[in-house]
């Protein structure tokens, strides 16, 4: 019995030193039998619990990362950048999904804007175009009047704003 007591003392005494690894050793004595079962639900609880602990820093973890790799993508102006949520849970679900939606939102705008921007520089180009032909046209005709021709003429109905005035 004296034996059994040391034991379950010596487990007790590595229990409180976070020593889970460990087994509960067996005892014969109804007595200690109950104080050693008990310590060895103690033990399991203990090991989930740090079990848990290192899931849920390894989640943190990887969703700093993704939270990161959103960032980094985000700054060289690509807004395709998803977290998978899969990885997440609880508050960095949520806060997983808010990031995932404003992405969508400037993922959207953006593509509208540049859209937008493609055809006002589009349109900026047909107007510089225009206008060079219009120069060109002036050219044409200031030459034939230095010429002596002045029976040339400028056509104002296919130009518009300053270019049509000018002609």
């Amino acid at each position: 019995v004296l034996t059994a007591i040391r034991m379950t003392a010596d487990r007790v005494t590595s229990l409180a030193n976070g020593d889970v690894e460990n087994e509960i050793p067996e005892v014969t004595p109804s007595d200690l039998r109950e104080i050693t079962t008990a310590l060895a639900i103690f033990r399991q609880g203990e090991m989930e619990r740090r079990a848990e602990l290192e899931r849920q820093s390894k989640l943190g973890l990887s969703s700093s990362e993704g939270f990161n790799r959103v960032t980094e993508s985000v700054s060289s102006g690509d807004f395709a950048a998803r977290l998978r949520l899969r990885d997440l849970q609880g508050a960095s679900r949520i806060l997983g999904e808010g990031v995932n939606e404003i992405m969508n939102v400037a993922e959207r705008v953006t593509t509208e804007q540049k859209a937008r921007d493609l055809a006002a520089i589009a349109q900026q180009q047909e107007i510089a175009e225009a206008g060079r032909a219009a120069v060109g046209q002036l050219n044409a005709v200031v030459a034939a009047c230095l010429a002596g021709d002045f029976s040339q003429r400028l056509r104002t109905d296919d130009k518009e704003g300053v270019f049509a005035q000018l002609c």
